[in-house]
């Protein structure tokens, strides 16, 4: 009886001990800066190094009813704000409920619908509306940093430009979030400023979802 309750003690000490040091590599996980890479950001703007929204949806879908909502915003203001989708099309929706919708930005927002598929984070960026060329906006990088996202532009200098209007909107896939509270930014990278930023609160979700 007493071996018996010596190893059942050294499992529960053994057990508390790995859940520790699984605590503490989430820890350093989420305090490790991570750079999203340029290569995984949707737009609707002409960034070469970007992938753009029509080649990622084809031609039909990129223009359909839906995603014209997007591409005939005419706002100039900039926004900035947090989805929780596992896909694409799922962000797109997420995003919609924002833009469009009555969704708040406190919290990463789902597709709106019954049990929507969760567990991802992706960072919705909206510079504004300028011309094709020259690339009015250009991202410099995303970074997740801690308890901060932040992406960086450049705007480019006054010069003869095409007299047609693109909506700069950008889709950044980021991975999963740890819980907590967030500040997402946006900021100048030729003037070294924060041009619009807005808290967001990630909390627990759903262990499964409908689907999507």
């Amino acid at each position: 009886m007493r071996r018996s309750m010596m190893i059942a003690g050294i499992a529960a000490g053994l057990l508390a001990i790995a859940h520790k040091m699984a605590d503490e590599t989430r820890a350093q996980n989420a305090n490790q800066k991570r750079t999203i890479p340029l290569s995984e950001i949707i737009t609707t703007g002409p960034q070469k190094d970007l992938q753009n929204i029509d080649s990622v949806l084809g031609q039909a879908e990129a223009y359909d009813g839906f995603m014209m909502r997007f591409r005939n915003v005419d706002d100039g203001s900039s926004n900035v704000f947090l989805v929780d989708a596992i896909k694409l099309r799922g962000a797109l929706a997420a995003s919609s409920n924002v833009l469009f919708g009555s969704r708040s930005a406190d919290t990463p927002a789902p597709k709106e619908r019954p049990n929507p598929e969760r567990g991802s984070h992706w960072l919705i960026a909206y510079l504004g509306t300028g011309p094709s060329e020259p690339t009015w906006w250009t991202v410099e990088s995303v970074i997740v940093d801690k308890a901060k996202v932040i992406l960086s532009y450049r705007k480019t200098k006054p010069r003869p430009a095409t007299d047609d209007v693109r909506v700069y909107f950008y889709w950044i896939p980021l991975g999963k979030l740890d819980r907590g509270d967030y500040q997402v930014e946006l900021v100048d990278a030729d003037k070294g400023a924060v041009t619009l930023m807005r808290r967001v609160e990630v909390t627990a979700i759903p262990e499964r979802g409908g689907a999507q």
